[in-house]
């Protein structure tokens, strides 16, 4: 059973059960939730008063007001997250230069995970066509109307019921509060994606904290969210949806666990809802915030002068510590990953392709898009560690054949490279073996540290 944070053009995700992800249809076993829906919002309100007088106590925080309940079908939900989209592209279009860099940022980061081999070629770009996971809603905050929408069908028994209610009641108590600009939450950067997980975490843990508390949960809160990773991961999505939703809930969950371990309450919680951090390296390592940098140290991948003449840039942006690490994880264990990840000290992707009628490139035209992702990191050995993880990546994950020993590799669909420098490393993905390398190489070499 899944619920979600309704932000613009499409649904946060949120997995608030650790059994199911809503794939069934039955009708659900609830007799409070069936009928009209106007009895079953008057069945579920006393129940939605007492969890949101719980979870105030858990926050330390009061409702203005406390946010209506109601009840929806999947296909009503769906129209909403529409309506929603249609008012963020409003919004969007009295700005038409940012709403053209954001679409270029997002159509490259969509690109080159699809490069990547971490979403299916079928993932098209806009609100209409890529998967929201409204089909598996259970529950969500519609924060323009400051209300709760349950979809009953996707509730299977009382106790999903309650920590549904106690995850969106956390939302709408936190929106009353800290103003969380929950309709920026869709924007393809990473500080958006970081802010989403220390949202999305808060909510996680507070709903794990509100199960422990009052549903004699006797799972610990710390082990309860962890093991959401492994039932995340096992979802029939890509493994892209997979892995955003992994770092949003998993990895933002912990992350507030341990500020609220650290403070003995909601004081360090509060501040990072205020003022959130904006690197993904600070939500997978939550000893590392607040303080020092606030942005990742700014890399180049030089990659234009092997590419001018018959392509044309698409996009590119930040690429975290997250990317990597999803990289990594796509065909090697947790451990080994993560190592590999560790370290990051800055990074960038970049997405091109054939320009359209070349005239002049005489039967040597390219087919297919390239895509460059580099990493600077802290120290020689992280360049190393990257490296050892990245075969395991490209035969298991990718199920590429190696033409050069840890180096070139052969996809169904074009060509990879890894390409490494003293400390930095970079991949890219080609139509022909040798523009894969030489990006590659170019991309480590530009993107490694500068010398005195």
């Amino acid at each position: 059973m899944v619920s979600a944070v309704l932000v613009g053009a499409a649904a946060v995700i949120v997995l608030t059960a650790l059994g199911g992800a809503g794939s069934g249809r039955a009708r659900p076993p609830l007799e409070m939730l069936r009928g009209p829906h106007t009895q079953v919002e008057a069945a579920v309100a006393p129940m939605a008063k007492t969890i949101a007088a719980r979870v105030e106590r858990l926050r330390g925080l009061r409702f203005d007001h406390p946010p209506r309940v109601v009840v929806m079908g999947e296909r009503r939900l769906a129209g909403v997250g529409r309506r929603l989209a249609r008012t963020a592209l409003r919004r969007d279009r009295q700005h038409p230069g940012r709403l053209e860099a954001r679409r270029r940022l997002e159509r490259a980061s969509i690109e080159v995970d699809q490069l990547a081999g971490l979403l299916p070629p079928a993932s098209a770009f806009g609100p209409d066509t890529r998967t929201t996971g409204l089909d598996r809603i259970g529950g969500a905050f519609d924060y323009p109307r400051d209300r709760i929408i349950i979809v009953p069908t996707l509730i299977q028994n009382r106790l999903q019921l309650k920590y549904t209610l106690a995850h969106e009641l956390t939302h709408a108590l936190e929106n009353q509060h800290f103003n969380l600009h929950l309709a920026q939450l869709t924007a393809p950067s990473e500080a958006a994606e970081v802010h989403r997980a220390v949202i999305e975490g808060t909510a996680t843990f507070v709903q794990d904290l509100y199960r422990h508390r009052y549903l004699h949960d006797n799972v610990p809160v710390g082990r309860r969210i962890d093991a959401m990773r492994s039932v995340l991961g096992a979802q029939q999505t890509p493994y892209a949806i997979s892995a955003q939703a992994i770092f949003d809930y998993v990895e933002g969950g912990l992350f507030v666990r341990h500020l609220y371990r650290e403070a003995g309450d909601f004081r360090m919680v509060n501040r990072a809802l205020r003022d959130p951090p904006r690197r993904s390296d600070q939500i997978l390592h939550p000893r590392s915030w607040p303080g020092g940098e606030r942005q990742g140290q700014r890399v180049r991948l030089g990659v234009a002068p092997l590419l001018r003449a018959h392509w044309r840039r698409v996009g590119g942006g930040v690429a975290g510590e997250e990317r990597a690490l999803a990289i990594l994880l796509a065909g090697t264990f947790g451990t080994q990953a993560d190592t590999g990840a560790s370290g990051w000290r800055g990074g960038r992707f970049t997405v091109w392709r054939p320009r359209s009628g070349q005239g002049s490139c005489e039967g040597d035209c390219p087919q297919g898009d390239a895509g460059v992702i580099a990493f600077r990191w802290r120290h020689r050995d992280d360049a190393t560690q990257f490296a050892v993880g990245v075969p395991a990546y490209m035969t298991l994950g990718l199920l590429a054949e190696n033409l050069v020993p840890g180096r070139v590799w052969k996809l169904s669909d074009g060509y990879a490279a890894l390409g490494s420098a003293t400390d930095a490393s970079a991949l890219a993905f080609a139509p022909r073996p040798r523009l894969a390398r030489g990006l590659a190489d170019r991309a480590a070499a530009f993107a490694a540290r500068e010398k005195p």
